[in-house]
């Protein structure tokens, strides 16, 4: 008979250290054992690499480089998800705000999901491995990692779930993240303050990222959202379709394909439409005297329909100059996230730089 395990509690910076010795995810069936990890070498072409090696069996590894439960820190754990006990091979089905809790032989911890992050790994050059890496390196912060490989078919793409203690709720919110944006230098362009520049780039790969996922899910209906540090795609496609849609775009735009970053459903066009529209119907109707005013509603009428046939390439023509910029400059992306969602998916790939 299994006992039961001790009582749920937030990770505590005054817990004594104690190894992690159970994974439990509900949303997902998981319930594992976790073992110490152990180093290994690893052959890469003429390349030989020293890598953390996860258990062979059905059990996820916990790195003792990093911090313990409870202790404060980065909680690493790793696990394979297509082969040996395929312990983490339903990791990708976590969305933010599912629980994970993690039992040691005191105490049982519970987290909270952050995010989810795919990260390309295979191939890449040594700073983006490098990069990678940073994820599972020790944090003033409390948080769990878990990390595994991604697709099952070629493994060429990191998967990592980053949790928070579930008493601390989530990310950092939207404005302590702007305060780290540059405030505008005297003479510069409005447009290319950083708030506004990193938005248009995002915008722009946002529309090349569309784009592509249009042309493999034709008829499905898509939606982008942007910020200054990503952009949000809603749409029933896949995280992995989301990826490689994203990095293609990226690609397209650094050469020089800069018609990728304009959309015709882009919100611009219907504004430039619509305030077009208004604005002809408005003057017109003022060109008359109140009393006869539904006299020349035919004429409010035709001055309306030739405006928005007149304006159709101004929509383009802001969204070429005012709310995007194709050139990607610096720009890259740092990973993709599943959010929670009603009926529709929603995905947010983060960007840096720009």
């Amino acid at each position: 008979m299994r006992p039961e395990p001790a009582p749920t509690r937030s990770p505590s910076s005054g817990a004594v250290a104690d190894p992690p010795i159970r994974l439990i995810i509900p949303d997902i069936g998981l319930e594992a054992p976790v073992v110490p990890a152990r180093l290994t070498t690893m052959t890469e072409g003429s390349q030989v690499f020293i890598t953390w090696e996860p258990p062979r069996g059905f059990a996820a590894g916990w790195l003792p480089t990093s911090a313990a439960p409870g202790q404060g820190g980065n909680v690493v754990l790793i696990g394979h998800h297509n082969i040996e006990g395929k312990v983490f091979r339903a990791l990708h089905r976590l969305r933010p705000g599912q629980r994970i809790r993690v039992e040691t032989s005191r105490q049982a911890y519970a987290y909270r999901v952050e995010g989810i992050h795919i990260l390309p790994e295979k191939g890449q050059p040594p700073e983006v491995r490098q990069r990678n890496l940073g994820w599972i390196l020790p944090t003033p912060e409390e948080r769990l990692t878990l990390v595994t490989c991604w697709p099952p078919e070629n493994n060429t793409h990191r998967l990592i779930v980053v949790a928070r203690p579930a008493r601390e709720g989530a990310r950092r919110g939207a404005r302590e993240r702007l305060c780290e944006l540059s405030e505008p230098e005297v003479g510069m362009s409005i447009l290319d303050w950083t708030p506004l520049r990193r938005i248009r780039r995002n915008h722009a790969l946002e529309h090349a990222t569309i784009h592509l996922l249009s042309q493999r899910f034709p008829g499905l209906p898509m939606a982008g959202r942007s910020t200054p540090f990503g952009f949000y795609v809603y749409g029933n496609v896949p995280m992995e379709a989301v990826i490689a849609a994203a990095r293609e775009a990226l690609e397209r735009l650094r050469r020089g394909e800069h018609h990728w970053a304009i959309h015709p459903g882009c919100g611009t066009n219907y504004v430039a439409s619509g305030t077009s529209a208004g604005l002809a119907a408005f003057l017109t109707l003022g060109l008359v005297p109140h009393r006869r005013r539904r006299d020349v509603l035919p004429l409010v009428i035709f001055a309306t329909v030739l405006t928005l046939i007149a304006v159709q390439p101004l929509g383009p023509w802001l969204q070429a100059h005012v709310t995007t910029r194709a050139d990607p400059g610096d720009l890259e992306i740092v990973g993709v996230r599943a959010l929670p969602g009603g009926f529709v998916r929603v995905h947010f790939v983060e960007t840096r730089g720009g």
